[in-house]
Parts: structure tokens; C-alpha cells; sequence
């Protein structure tokens, strides 16, 4: 994992920059967020990061990403706040992610 949610961005950017000048038109990232805090990477920043990936790259490119966040070493505060920067999720009904 990245020291910062800085050079974890620019590992994004570049990373779907490349894909996308190789021609691949759909990509899904999923992360499991735990080694952030072994990283030393603070809720406020984890959360800055989340907002800007969503609203930039995540916008920018064709990929669904899902973040998950172990509610037994993140507060909850922490995980509402990561919740809150992917506003576009609460747009669809909850049986649209459960395919009902």
C-alpha cells in the first residue's frame, strides 16, 4: 500500500490512464482499506482520498470500485464518513445492488 492518499491517488490515476490508452474499457477495483491504518493513514485522510477518487477518477474512467471497511478497526464515524463522499450510491434503491 501507498504512504498517502496522495501517492495512492496518482497510483490510480496512472494505473487507469495506462488501461485506458490500452484500449480496456471497463475496469473494477476493490480494496479492502485495513492497511491504510498500518500505513499510518488517518481517517481524515482516508476520507479526503475516498472523496476525491470518487469525485474525480471515479467519474473520469469506466470502473466500479467498492471499498470495504472493517467495522471492528474502523469507527463509525469513519465508515459514515466514506459512505457520505459516494452520495451517487444513495440514488438507487437498495434492491438495485441486490439485484431484486
Amino acid at each position: 500500500g501507498m504512504s498517502s492518499g496522495n501517492k495512492l491517488y496518482a497510483f490510480f490515476e496512472q494505473s487507469f490512464l495506462q488501461a485506458s490508452k490500452q484500449g480496456i474499457q471497463g475496469m473494477r477495483v476493490l480494496g479492502d482499506m485495513a492497511w491504510t491504518l498500518k500505513k499510518g493513514i488517518g481517517a481524515e485522510e482516508l476520507n479526503a482520498f475516498e472523496c476525491r477518487y470518487n469525485h474525480g477518477l471515479g467519474h473520469r474512467f469506466p470502473v466500479i470500485s467498492l471499498c470495504q471497511y472493517d467495522a471492528r478497526l474502523f469507527s463509525g464515524t469513519a465508515i459514515l464518513s466514506a459512505l457520505k463522499c459516494h452520495n451517487d450510491t444513495f440514488d438507487y434503491p437498495l434492491n438495485h445492488f441486490l439485484g431484486v
